[in-house]
């Protein structure tokens, strides 16, 4: 469960990378406002659905399959 949850943060890092380069491409003229916004939305939702999942996770007492042995 501690390494999925590591994992999770790195997962939520990349949706902050995306979001961050999306900025570039759009100030480069390289996105649409559209195809812009439509990234920049699902990012932050991405973001805040990983952001739950940790935090639930965190929660649970169930420590994973490696653990019951």
């Amino acid at each position: 469960n501690k390494e999925f949850i590591q994992f999770l943060f790195v997962a939520k890092g990349s949706c902050g990378e995306v979001r961050s380069q999306s900025h570039r491409a759009y100030d480069f003229k390289y996105l649409t406002d559209v195809r812009y916004k439509d990234l920049i939305e699902r990012t932050e939702n991405l973001s805040g659905e990983i952001a739950g999942f940790i935090s639930y996770l965190k929660k649970s007492g169930y420590k994973g399959d490696k653990y019951l042995h």
